[in-house]
């Protein structure tokens, strides 16, 4: 194999690696991708033994077939049929005990891997045939070939990625395993055959948006998303939830970063600074209102010591939040249970503390949500929350300013989005005390600060590539291939274009400054009701 790599090395000084160099190069990545499969036999496992069996198996294999390859070039052309019939028929070999294998669900993730090294093989192999014979008939046949072997790669991962989900924040950080849970997983609460209906459900509810500027900001579209709160909100996490998860993490919300934080590390912080200002310990019961499917509870807990409930209206957002609760062992701290924040299924003064991030934007009244949340809350109880909200910079005249209100609207579930000062006076009229109130991204132009909407505009991370343009082009295009080999369920395209749409949206309007993620408000429930 080094001899190749050598060869391959040597003869792509100027740019261009004959067959011989790139096949070798290619089989040395299917050992490496093999290599990793095999790694998983040195972790304790409980699935069927074959899985350990097959794996190391197929790694001897692929270490003799790529020594084999390595020395090919130095033999004559005639022996190459021979050779290269072999290794193709040890590569489809392998994925047929892949598929074998998979079906009966052992060490799925390394069967993924053992299918990806043999794909490599099989384009290995294609080079060398066409080195053998370059005719029109020679290269159709291995397009074709290489279409359906493509087409089982995605069905095989479709197979491992459905077979079960972990729910212990790993299910979506595979790129292709995690496409392949997007709206079809065993805790999904839509059918496959549902998810377009639904988004069409939820497109009604913003009829002309996109097409002509003003169309969803009537009097008449506002009142119909809020009569329709419910069917729009729990519509709208049926079918983005696992995007969310996939391209963010576990925490739904926006946080700006300082210069030597990661992504992960400014959302905590951001999440600890809310539980500091509620001064939160051991002894306290907290509520999260909207708490999508817990990472925020999850953090909040572990870091003050508080007991947390949390309310979604989202019924799958209940079932992967609570299986994550149990799995990372904080089931006897968090729970979450489904509920509408607009009438919440608590008795008067039950909660110490309060925290809504990012989620009160959903309320069709939010006086009636804050009062709610003064209901539950213990007298003297504090309430801080997140919410989204259009800044002074906005102007109702600008058509642009109205086009990105718009499109943020249509892509997050919201009735309408609401200025600074009706937040506030919304506090008020349900009877808390205010006590502070501004945005977390007023200095966001501190060189000492990276803005909270960087990471959807652009810096190129490994960790973050997901979350920027480029890298939602990539998952957008990624789906649109899984929705036409019909593993992902129709409709889940049209999510992905929409969620697209008003990432672009939400980036122009935080860098025009007049739209804010994080309007911070700190109310108090009065001691004595306030008359």
């Amino acid at each position: 194999m080094l001899d190749g790599l050598k060869l391959f090395l040597e003869q792509n000084k100027e740019g261009v690696a004959p067959a011989a160099g790139s096949a070798v190069g290619l089989f040395a990545v299917a050992l490496l991708l093999h290599s990793k499969a095999a790694l998983n036999m040195f972790v304790p496992s409980s699935s069927f033994p074959i899985g350990q069996v097959f794996n190391w198996a197929s790694a001897a294999v692929y270490l003799l077939t790529t020594a084999r390859v390595s020395a090919l070039h130095r033999q004559p052309p005639a022996v190459y049929d021979v050779n290269v019939l072999l290794v193709w028929f040890a590569s489809l070999s392998l994925l047929l005990v892949s598929f074998s294998v998979s079906a009966i669900r052992a060490e799925t993730k390394a069967i993924f891997y053992s299918v990806a090294a043999s794909a490599t093989t099989l384009v290995a192999a294609s080079v060398y045939v066409v080195q053998i014979e370059n005719s029109t008939v020679t290269k159709g046949a291995i397009a074709a070939a290489l279409v359906i072997f493509a087409s089982a790669v995605f069905q095989t991962a479709k197979i491992v990625g459905n077979s079960k989900v972990s729910r212990d924040g790993s299910d979506f950080t595979t790129t292709l395993l995690g496409s392949t849970r997007l709206l079809s997983n065993p805790d999904s609460v839509l059918s496959r055959d549902a998810v377009n209906s639904r988004f069409e459900d939820y497109d009604k509810l913003f009829k002309g948006a996109r097409e002509k500027t003003g169309a969803i900001s009537s009097e008449e579209s506002i009142k119909l998303r809020q009569s329709e709160y419910q069917l729009m909100v729990d519509s709208f996490y049926d079918l983005v939830t696992d995007f969310y998860e996939y391209g963010w993490g576990q925490s739904f919300h926006f946080a700006n970063r300082f210069r030597d934080e990661t992504f992960r590390e400014s959302i905590r912080r951001v999440e600890y600074f809310l539980a500091s200002k509620l001064g939160l310990n051991k002894s306290h019961y907290a509520l999260d209102m909207g708490c999508g499917i817990g990472g925020p509870m999850r953090n909040i807990a572990r870091f003050s010591g508080a007991k947390i409930k949390g309310l979604t209206i989202n019924e799958y957002q209940v079932r992967v939040a609570n299986k994550n609760n149990e799995k990372m062992g904080l089931d006897k701290q968090c729970h979450v249970q489904q509920g509408n924040f607009m009438e919440m299924p608590f008795e008067a003064n039950t909660f110490d503390a309060i925290y809504a991030i990012e989620s009160v934007c959903h309320a069709p009244d939010k006086k009636g949500c804050f009062a709610e949340a003064c209901r539950v809350l213990k007298p003297g109880g504090t309430f801080v929350g997140l919410d989204w909200a259009v800044l002074n910079d906005y102007d109702p005249n600008n058509l642009r300013h109205v086009e990105l209100k718009e499109g943020i609207e249509v892509g997050n579930g919201l009735p309408t989005l609401e200025t600074p000062a009706q937040i506030a006076k919304a506090l008020q009229d349900a009877g808390l005390e205010v006590v502070e109130h501004f945005s977390l991204q007023d200095n966001y132009r501190d060189p000492n600060e990276i803005p909270w909407y960087d990471t959807l505009s652009g810096r190129y991370t490994l960790s973050g590539f997901r979350m920027t343009w480029f890298g939602r082009q990539c998952t957008h295009l990624l789906v649109t291939t899984l929705e036409a080999l019909k593993i992902a369920p129709k409709g889940t395209v049209k999510v992905s274009l929409m969620l697209n749409k008003t990432a672009n949206d939400i980036v122009e309007a935080g860098k025009s400054n007049i739209f804010t993620p994080s309007y911070f408000f700190m109310a108090r429930k009065p001691i004595k009701a306030i008359k």
